[in-house]
């Protein structure tokens, strides 16, 4: 669960895509799904590396917006990696 993760910033986003229009009334609705996962190279074995697709849906369903990011993130058990 990233809500119970340690952070450890991203190098920025990327593919960034608005596909449609977003107004002030409208209601966005953002989900989140993971790509890809994995731990960092030896000389970091401490934290992994989590791909992940962002988008946004306004109050009609439409998708208006795609984001794509890497992000770091400490790992729970690093000894596990071992």
């Amino acid at each position: 669960m990233i809500a119970n993760s340690t952070s450890m910033g991203s190098p920025g986003l990327d593919n960034i895509r608005w596909l449609k229009p977003v107004r002030v009334d409208d209601t966005v609705r953002f989900t989140v799904r993971v790509l890809d996962k994995r731990v960092s190279k030896k000389s970091k074995p401490d934290r992994g590396i989590v791909a992940t697709r962002w988008e946004a849906h306004n109050q009609d369903g439409e998708l208006v917006l795609t984001v794509d990011s890497n992000a770091r993130f400490g790992l729970r058990h690093p000894e596990a990696q071992a």
